[in-house]
């Protein structure tokens, strides 16, 4: 199952308003999840944290981390107008994860099956990345990488790689 990341405004003036934000990431999140795929909205996680005293960064980066673990991303139509929507949306294209700028349940089933690249070696380079921040963290590691070239549709042959990365003992 595909899990897509949903981005869009989250603060506003007032808590009302920032409900709103919330409704409407919401309402993309269930036409996602009609369409067969996983929503996952960062709105709904922390729609109660607006006023506790956590640095904005700290919310920027963990919501990048979560979109950077879907498999694509589908915008809320008012995307530009949110700092963090505008940042999500530009890492996902620089990854090269599929985005998607929602506007019906029609155009977001079209996306989902015209897409060509859902399969990981479109974005295999950023987790082989990720692989390598971690190992140079943790400053001593193995990377164990097994490849099974057979998986996917036919017409699509792609190529699974899982990682598995161990400190090495001093």
């Amino acid at each position: 199952m595909r899990a897509l990341y949903i981005a869009g405004p989250f603060m506003a003036e007032t808590a009302f308003e920032i409900a709103g934000n919330v409704r409407a990431a919401e309402a993309v999140g269930l036409e996602v999840a009609k369409a067969g795929c996983m929503p996952m909205i960062p709105h709904a996680n922390t729609a109660s944290f607006h006023d506790q005293p956590i640095d904005v960064q700290h919310w920027y980066e963990g919501t990048l981390e979560l979109m950077r673990r879907c498999d694509g991303v589908v915008c809320l139509p008012t995307w530009h107008l949110s700092k963090g929507a505008r940042g999500e949306k530009a890492e996902a294209e620089a990854l090269g994860m599929p985005v998607h700028v929602y506007d019906n349940p029609a155009s977001l089933r079209d996306w989902l099956d015209d897409v060509a690249t859902w399969h990981r070696p479109t974005w295999l380079g950023w987790r082989m990345r990720e692989v390598a921040r971690v190992a140079r963290l943790s400053r001593r590691a193995v990377v164990k990488i097994h490849a099974d070239d057979d998986v996917g549709p036919e017409d699509q042959k792609c190529v699974v790689v899982d990682v598995h990365v161990q400190k090495v003992k001093p």
